[in-house]
């Protein structure tokens, strides 16, 4: 394989939301953890040489013997601060040949192998893709008191989400930036790895349509929705072989 490919999986999170004691990636789910879901599918994935796991540096041993089985996973690091503290973490602890980086929430265990493969052919002729799919609903700003000011020609509107993929030069330069800005106290008006990209480069980021099947866990309520999906995919599956 000429180009070597690193998976980035984020699973350092707290899901406060989530209202559990237990954080959101070790919540089961058709009774495996959260977020070895996204590990195993990204496993499978031939393009993938590689596999960053970001963790609670608390759940260190936890994640050893969970991910023991992935022989791809080549490095835990620890999840930080905030969503880019913990992608930082992960970029720098690849210290193997890497030229492209797909960054994941392990929040999301729909994810499809072909959606992978997508964003990871785009990376490679565009530096920089993301997933995404088009926005179904309307939307409208409003003020303070939440009283509409404008609504949004929904057209042009995208739901961005994981994987987003880059050229390793790229993410980086964009992550060395962003840090430095963080060491020095600068506001950081940063949500995901393409806006890093967008801020700090001069590259401009493709999207991806991917399968609308790509949810995220955030609430209890995303889990039973996304609970009772795999089940139906198990089904489907059975029924087809």
């Amino acid at each position: 394989m000429d180009t070597h490919c690193t998976a980035i999986i984020l699973a350092g999170g707290r899901g406060r939301r989530m209202h559990t004691e237990t954080p959101k990636q070790f919540l089961s789910l058709a009774g495996k953890e959260l977020f070895l879901y996204a590990v195993e599918t990204y496993a499978r994935c031939p393009f993938v040489t590689d596999i960053v796991v970001v963790i609670p540096e608390e759940d260190k041993e936890r994640c050893e013997a969970l991910l023991a089985p992935q022989e791809k996973v080549r490095a835990l690091s620890f999840s930080g601060e905030e969503r880019f503290d913990s992608v930082y973490a992960g970029l720098s602890a690849i210290d193997w040949p890497c030229d492209v980086v797909l960054i994941h929430d392990g929040a999301r265990p729909l994810t499809k192998e072909e959606d992978i493969e997508t964003v990871y052919r785009t990376v490679l002729t565009d530096e920089a893709a993301v997933a995404a799919h088009p926005s179904k609903d309307t939307i409208k700003i409003v003020d303070d008191r939440q009283i509409v000011t404008d609504t949004l020609e929904r057209s042009h509107l995208w739901n961005v989400q994981t994987p987003q993929g880059f050229s390793r030069t790229l993410i980086e330069k964009a992550y060395a930036e962003l840090m430095a800005d963080r060491k020095n106290n600068a506001p950081i008006f940063v949500t995901d790895d393409a806006s890093a990209v967008e801020l700090y480069t001069e590259k401009k980021v493709k999207l991806v349509e991917t399968s609308s099947w790509n949810l995220k866990v955030t609430t209890p309520e995303d889990l039973e929705q996304i609970g009772i999906l795999l089940e139906y995919r198990k089904k489907t599956t059975e029924e087809n072989t």
